[in-house]
């Protein structure tokens, strides 16, 4: 369901009241929602812990790019896999004042968002379906107390390698910790982050592979072996030794 904000003023001491109108679609997409490719995905569950939606309407240039503020309605009980919500049905109460908050924060910077509610049987598939369908360059997500940040990045990313999406769609996900930290991981098949000592030892294996090769051997022709090399040990008998240096450099 997509949402709409309008904003009614009677005088200048009333309070305001922001009313939402829906419009019901099977499958929201960039054109439903009148969002831009390359927009941000914020999903938002509790209006008092909105502190990366506040970040992510500073961070973001909204002449450029869209954010989209979305929350998840949990669809439970024996009806809990039909994600068909009734035409008529309208926000609850909680998404109300959701929504009031979430605005309140957009205003604040001066800046609009768009909002949507997505029925739902599970968080991280909702969130990466949306991000998918929006074509989405960022998601934006509020720390759990109950998870690590590594541990949602692992659950968005096992869902993200299975939910069909154009292999070009690059997204970053952002994870707002409760203790004011933000760890930035890369979704999907990605170039690796190398550091300098990584890219000196391609180099000083590639001297060595054009003095027994020749020339034609490139610094992508020795990753490409190295690999290989990895790929055929894990299905070999020496799977444990490769997996004990994979624990001893994530280390």
């Amino acid at each position: 369901m997509v949402a709409r904000t309008a904003r009614r003023r009677q005088h200048a001491h009333e309070e305001h009241t922001d009313q939402f109108q829906l419009m019901r679609e099977a499958d929201v997409g960039l054109d439903q929602l009148h969002a831009r490719p390359d927009c941000v995905l914020v999903p938002v569950r509790d209006y008092n812990t909105l502190k990366h939606l506040d970040q992510a309407v500073v961070d973001t240039d909204t002449d450029r790019r869209d954010i989209v503020v979305m929350t998840i309605r949990l669809l439970t009980g024996p009806d809990a896999g039909v994600s068909d919500i009734e035409h008529e049905e309208l926000f609850t109460d909680y998404e109300q004042l959701l929504f009031t908050k979430v605005v309140a924060v957009a205003e604040r910077h001066g800046r609009a968002v768009k909002l949507l509610v997505v029925p739902a049987t599970n968080v991280f598939d909702a969130i990466v379906r949306t991000a998918v369908r929006l074509k989405a360059s960022e998601i934006v997500l509020g720390g759990s107390a109950k998870m690590s940040a590594d541990a949602q990045a692992l659950e968005i990313g096992e869902v993200w390698d299975r939910v069909p999406h154009d292999r070009a769609l690059a997204t970053e996900l952002a994870i707002h910790s409760p203790d004011g930290s933000v760890r930035t991981f890369s979704l999907g098949a990605h170039a690796p982050s190398l550091s300098p000592q990584d890219i000196e030892q391609i180099h000083l294996l590639w001297v060595e592979a054009v003095k027994e090769v020749g020339p034609a051997v490139h610094h992508r022709d020795v990753v490409a072996a190295a690999l290989g090399s990895l790929k055929d040990e894990l299905a070999s008998e020496r799977h444990d030794l490769a997996v004990a240096r994979l624990r001893q450099q994530a280390r």
